[in-house]
């Protein structure tokens, strides 16, 4: 059977989505996966990391594991960890805020150098991120109650910190060398660090459950392609 004759008159053919990985707008999106990754297993190992730590001074304080905890080259290694984690998460979040910005600016009205730079802003540095990825999600999701339950634990594990480093230097606590030595008080001086740690796992927990959906569908639109709202 012979082909059908082109119509000359007919509209260009448009190139697949698939083919040329952007919108049919022409919207860039780049993918955020390996930050993604990078972000999440940095996370895990700092969460992980100071798990362990707690529990060898909680179990084993007089014993290797517990001398080895109480290092300050254990202390400093959760430090680095830290850090490195915090600029992979940035750098993740300015994509998905440039991502989200580029496909449906109507929504995603922060730019993301001022929502990642906002976390270094005294006072605005309480809600302008969530604000920021609460924007990013609706524009990428739809909803964003992830990321404010996530915001939220963050916060709430940060005020009862300070609390009760304000109550310690205020006097109002009293935490003695011998305190510490005593078994049958040691719980009671160091419920600050279970609740830490607690609160460590729920927040890692929500980061994840946060960063996960945003980073599959972004891959989607850098992959097939996303059309911009009008």
């Amino acid at each position: 059977m012979s082909e059908e004759p082109m119509n000359p008159y007919a509209a260009p053919k448009e190139a697949s989505l698939l083919e040329t990985g952007a919108s049919a707008e022409g919207v860039k999106v780049d993918d955020p996966t390996v930050l993604a990754r990078w972000t999440i297993g940095l996370l895990v190992f700092v969460t992980a990391y100071d798990l362990l730590v707690h529990a060898f001074l909680t179990f084993d304080a007089e014993g290797t594991l517990g001398v080895l905890a109480s290092m300050d080259l254990v202390e400093n290694g959760s430090l680095v960890g830290m850090l490195a984690y915090f600029v992979i998460f940035l750098c993740w979040m300015y994509r998905v805020m440039w991502n989200a910005k580029r496909v449906d600016p109507s929504n995603a009205k922060i730019s993301p150098g001022f929502g990642v730079g906002s976390y270094f802003i005294p006072i605005l540095n309480f809600w302008v991120p969530c604000r920021a990825l609460m924007q990013a999600s609706r524009s990428t999701l739809g909803e964003a109650k992830v990321v404010l339950y996530w915001w939220l634990a963050s916060m709430g594990m940060i005020v009862v910190v300070v609390f009760y480093i304000i109550l310690l230097l205020s006097g109002l606590i009293h935490v003695t060398e011998e305190m510490l030595d005593d078994p049958e008080s040691v719980n009671s001086v160091t419920w600050v660090d279970h609740f830490i740690v607690m609160a460590d796992l729920i927040i890692t927990f929500l980061e994840v459950t946060m960063i996960l959906p945003l980073t599959r569908r972004q891959r989607e639109w850098s992959m097939v392609g996303v059309a911009s709202p009008a």
